[in-house]
């Protein structure tokens, strides 16, 4: 299971790099999907097959030469799969900063920096979550 779950999320995560890159609608070759992921097109259809509708939404062109894919939508839990869900990205801010304050000599500055992790990877979390993803959301949304 270990080994289909690697495969794919490889695949997600190529898929999810181009649907940040072009939006919904956009249209995914199995052959460019296998080039990008060392893998056949029938592994990355499969992963596709796999993948839907959990991690992400999904029409299948079958064609003799190759599938293509036309992704509508990738999911909550497909964007937190491959790291582009706001929590995994304020994860890594707090960490930052928490970094930051490590290196800095200023105490003042060290404190501010702390206090910043402490917000939000604290009571603000919520609110930055939400924040995060209507932001990111926004140009997908028509608005």
């Amino acid at each position: 299971m270990e080994t289909t779950w690697t495969r794919e999320l490889l695949v997600l995560d190529a898929i999810a790099s181009r649907f940040e890159q072009h939006g919904p609608g956009v249209c995914i070759e199995a052959n460019d999907l296998a080039k990008r992921t060392e893998m056949s097109p029938g592994q990355v259809s499969r992963a596709v097959s796999n993948l839907h509708p959990t991690h992400l939404e999904v029409e299948v062109l079958e064609h003799p030469a190759g599938d293509a894919f036309i992704v509508s939508r990738i999911t909550d839990e497909g964007r937190q799969a491959v790291g582009q869900w706001p929590k995994a990205a304020l994860d890594r801010l707090v960490q930052a900063l928490l970094d930051a304050a490590d290196q800095e000599e200023s105490e003042d500055r060290r404190s501010r920096l702390q206090g910043a992790a402490d917000t939000i990877g604290g009571f603000a979390r919520d609110v930055a979550t939400n924040a995060i993803a209507n932001a990111v959301m926004l140009p997908f949304s028509g608005g």
